[in-house]
């Protein structure tokens, strides 16, 4: 019972912040030279908009944000949300030689740039949006976005290793995959660091020397296994047909370090 209620009660609250956003009678449809469209409207203390962001395939698509409006040094305006952990800049304006141009990030990293369409901007309803934005957030649509999703980036991360592996391997003429110990990286390693990118410095390498020194390939035959993990310490040693390394954020010149130990195996 007392679950229930706390649960109508934040409903209701949400519903009562979401009603008492005053916006802009002056909206703003941008458009790039593609499909994709974003719809901005500020609302009037000045500090948020609501954003919307269409014709992408991002799960983005169609979500109505409050974002903060922040400022990036004297000519750059930055309109935020909490995108899977982070916070991220979906819409920015930049003023170059006297006029405002504006540029949508998704957050798979792909940018747009956009032009305002002066008649979507004068015909948008904006109790539409703002009613759109009320539902999505009573159905916990962005808070499900806001997220960090572990399984999705481990996944990510996988699939970048899985083709780092494969490019080795076609470079070296024989079979190497590289296995990730994910608890040694926690929520905050994962966000702000590219795993394949560290625990793939070793295939990389195997790569590089294969395709430089052909006589490399008998030493890449014998090694089929790349053990990787986050830990204090960098490390690279073979056991058996393995090689078990041990990385860090703040290790200086890796990839020196790799290539010289596989060049002396």
């Amino acid at each position: 019972m007392l679950r229930r209620l706390l649960l109508t009660t934040l409903v209701m609250f949400s519903v009562s912040c979401a009603a008492s956003l005053q916006l802009s009678p002056y909206p703003d449809v941008f458009v790039s030279e593609g499909s994709l469209k974003a719809t901005l409207v500020k609302e009037k203390s000045g500090d948020h908009a609501l954003l919307r962001i269409t014709g992408t395939e991002h799960e983005i698509d169609g979500v109505v944000f409050r974002t903060d409006i922040t400022s990036r040094g004297e000519d750059r305006t930055a309109y935020e949300a909490k995108i899977d952990g982070e916070t991220r800049a979906l819409l920015l304006k930049s003023r170059h030689w006297g006029s405002d141009r504006y540029t949508a990030y998704l957050p798979d990293g792909d940018k747009y740039h956009l032009s305002r369409d002066k008649d979507e901007s004068e015909s948008l309803d904006t109790d539409e949006l703002l009613s759109t934005f009320q539902q999505q957030k009573n159905d916990g649509v962005q808070d499900d976005l806001a997220a960090f999703d572990r399984d999705a980036n481990e996944r990510a991360q996988k699939s970048r290793l899985t083709d780092m592996d494969a490019s080795a391997s076609d470079a070296c003429g024989s079979e190497v995959s590289t296995n990730v110990d994910w608890n040694t990286i926690d929520d905050s390693k994962l966000k702000k660091l590219s795993v394949a990118g560290y625990c793939g410095i070793v295939v990389s390498q195997m790569e590089r020397l294969c395709s430089s020194d052909e006589s490399f390939k008998s030493t890449a035959s014998d090694i089929d296994t790349i053990n990787c993990g986050f830990r204090d310490a960098l490390k690279l040693k073979k056991d058996g047909s393995s090689l078990n390394f041990t990385t860090g954020e703040s290790e200086p010149n890796q990839q020196d370090f790799v290539r010289q130990i596989l060049r002396n195996l």
